[in-house]
């Protein structure tokens, strides 16, 4: 089964693909969705996702049979593709091209984090409440790579813990900042951490306001948390991931704000530029309504008090339209890339309705 008997097949399932490289995009026709980005569809494989209604990964055969008009119809194209031999409920072991599951992620053991130390100083004095520290299961490392560290444990869906991130603990220390364990590019943090009842509150604010922040460490998100703004994920950096992406289409976001650090005390705002490219990265997946940028008040949000955060949040809906040093960076990035044809025409057409631009 080759990537062009795939494609063949779901056109003529009716099936509007969007080529994405190694996968195609495309809404769920099987249930009449109009989310152009629901479906994600291996091309070597024929697995696929529906990120909106939350399945796991399937087989190819399990997506005809959900398509074709009737049962013989999708006998007859699973016959002529000599699929009739795959159960439904089998998925298919993933290539290492199309990377389509974690099946060969690394998974670390529980006892990396029961052997960390609530050792909550270094953070208290941040003004992180010891009761913040504990609901992310953190604490300091008193052996091994994260030696004085202190740790947060990266959970999945599965709660199996894929990643590891420790803090240097020691300012004396010429160690790097942060150290990271696993694959960054795999995490969604913190969307998976469950409370004492089992629940992921997190994840449940996040889809009952539909709103999510994006910041870049740690450190950011417990300031907001500790400040009552709970629907915050980390980028680990300054860009967003595609399973970042993945998760926010798949939780049906109505707004996503950029508010990656605002070093205006430095020669070049590296923050705000990230931020205003990954609005325009984001384009491509959202309605241009649906994403903003509102940097923090001063450098990171851990350089805030309450206040600072209370302005951040009042200001933080139509940032763009309101800041006028903001919006002109995006329409200086948005002429460039689509020189370059790396924006689409619709994305463009979009950006030029904002008031600064010439």
């Amino acid at each position: 089964m080759s990537p062009t008997d795939i494609e063949n097949i779901l056109n003529s399932l009716g099936y509007n693909l969007f080529d994405r490289g190694d996968y195609w995009q495309c809404s769920a026709v099987y249930r009449n969705g109009d989310n152009q980005t629901a479906l994600q569809i291996y091309k070597d494989s024929g697995v696929w996702k529906d990120y909106v209604s939350g399945t796991d990964f399937l087989p190819f055969k399990a997506l005809v049979e959900k398509s074709a008009p009737n049962e013989n119809s999708a006998k007859e194209i699973l016959k002529n593709l000599n699929l009739n031999s795959v159960s439904t409920s089998q998925t298919p072991q993933p290539t290492q091209a199309s990377d389509v599951s974690n099946f060969a992620e690394k998974v670390f053991s529980r006892q990396e984090v029961d052997d960390l130390l609530p050792h909550y100083s270094f953070y208290e004095s941040k003004g992180i409440s010891s009761d913040t520290l504990k609901f992310f299961q953190s604490g300091m490392s008193t052996s091994g790579a994260m030696y004085q560290r202190f740790v947060f444990p990266i959970l999945n869906k599965n709660l199996k813990i894929h990643g590891l991130a420790g803090r240097n603990m020691n300012q004396y220390s010429d160690r790097p900042k942060w150290k990271h364990m696993g694959r960054k590019t795999k995490w969604i943090y913190p969307l998976y951490i469950p409370d004492s009842n089992g629940d992921f509150p997190i994840l449940n604010h996040i889809l009952k306001i539909k709103e999510v922040v994006l910041v870049e460490s740690i450190g950011d998100m417990l300031s907001l948390y500790e400040h009552g703004v709970k629907n915050v994920l980390v980028t680990f950096g300054i860009d967003v991931s595609p399973a970042l992406i993945s998760s926010l289409i798949g939780l049906n976001i109505n707004n996503v704000i950029l508010s990656l650090n605002n070093d205006f005390d430095k020669s070049k705002n590296v923050g705000m530029e990230s931020s205003i490219k990954m609005f325009l990265k984001l384009l491509s997946y959202f309605d241009y309504s649906k994403v903003n940028i509102c940097l923090p008040n001063k450098n990171d949000f851990g350089d805030m008090d309450s206040v600072d955060i209370e302005n951040w949040r009042n200001k933080k809906i139509n940032n763009i339209k309101n800041n006028d040093k903001i919006c002109e960076r995006v329409v200086f990035h948005a002429k460039d890339l689509f020189k370059k044809n790396k924006i689409s025409k619709n994305i463009y057409t979009n950006i030029r309705k904002v008031p600064c631009f010439e």
